[in-house]
């Protein structure tokens, strides 16, 4: 696994979905996460910038539910139904794979969290706050040529005292 990334988010602000179970359709046409989708395509729109992606998926594994967040600036001003969240930022570990594809996320989480544990500089970060996050990387029109989307996952992670 010499392809593991080690990255640093910054704190920020951040919009939460709030956590919704998959039976209860969340990407369905009324589903909640499909609705926030919608939300924050729109809220992307008004944006100068396109250098980073602002948009994290996790899922809990307390609540058995995924929650999506989007990254806002510090100074920004959301008039919306959905909670604006302090998100503390940290070191990540992250690598890629095959978006749906359950078994390649699980192979590619796993693998991670076996590279911390055997890194000797790094370990799990696994307090509260400070979740998995993953993000769909792949543009759409590169989806339509490859015939899949790529997940980065990301685990926290922090420098072994």
């Amino acid at each position: 696994m010499e392809k593991v990334r080690i990255i640093e988010f910054p704190k920020c602000k951040m919009v939460s979905s709030g956590y919704c179970k998959m039976d209860d359709d969340p990407f369905g046409e009324n589903g909640k996460l499909k609705k926030f989708e919608n939300w924050w395509t729109e809220y992307e729109k008004k944006r100068t910038d396109r250098w980073f992606m602002r948009d994290f998926m996790m899922f809990g594994r307390e609540e058995n539910a995924l929650i999506w967040f989007y990254a806002v600036p510090d100074d920004a001003v959301i008039n919306c139904e959905y909670e604006v969240i302090d998100f503390e930022g940290g070191l990540y570990a992250s690598d890629i794979a095959i978006l749906n594809n359950q078994d390649d996320e699980q192979k590619v989480y796993g693998a991670i969290k076996e590279w911390i544990k055997n890194s000797g500089e790094f370990e799990l970060d696994e307090r509260p706050g400070h979740y998995d996050l993953s993000h769909g990387i792949t543009p759409k029109y590169v989806e339509d040529a490859m015939g899949y989307m790529q997940l980065e996952i990301y685990v926290p992670i922090k420098l072994r005292i």
